[in-house]
């Protein structure tokens, strides 16, 4: 894969996995009706994992959704090229979230990062490029029980999150 490439697959699936990292994901589809809001309240952690050619991306977090329509995931992003590390970043979002015809919509509305490869604070513009505040991601809720959620976003990738007690 080339490098150019590489930034490119790099920075979709970066934008992609922020949709993911408020919630989790699968297939199938939920009438809205079904949704049950209250069985979203409390914590969740979650985990995608992707191989593509070389590449591996991994994303682990915990997400908390607050009754009130708050939330705040906690995670880790680490993409590897072979056997290098090319990127290993922790990231603390915090937004607002609505469950909307059986959609969940999740606006950030504040990303604070640091890059695990030197111990530094990520840098204003490099998280706005990559997580913009105010952005809002649609997930289709696929599941949602006392112990397991399942979403979809736009793009179809797939996250799954347990409940944390």
């Amino acid at each position: 894969m080339s490098v150019f490439n590489y930034q490119n697959r790099c920075k979709k699936t970066v934008n992609t996995l922020l949709a993911g990292l408020f919630a989790s994901v699968c297939s199938v589809s939920v009438q809205a009706a079904s949704v049950d809001e209250a069985k979203l309240y409390g914590n969740w952690a979650c985990s995608y994992e992707e191989s593509d050619e070389g590449t591996h991306f991994s994303a682990i977090f915990d997400v908390s959704y607050n009754s009130n329509g708050t939330s705040r995931s906690l995670g880790n992003l680490k993409v590897t090229v072979g056997s290098m590390v090319v990127m290993a970043n922790q990231y603390d979002f915090q937004g607002n979230w609505e469950i909307q015809d059986g959609y969940l919509l999740e606006t950030t509305t504040d990303v604070q990062g640091t890059n695990l490869t030197n111990n530094s604070k990520l840098g204003a513009a490099e998280l706005a490029e990559m997580f913009p505040a105010g952005d809002t991601d649609r997930s289709l809720i696929v599941e949602l029980s006392d112990q397991k959620l399942i979403t979809q976003d736009e793009d179809g990738v797939n996250f799954e999150c347990s409940r944390k007690r």
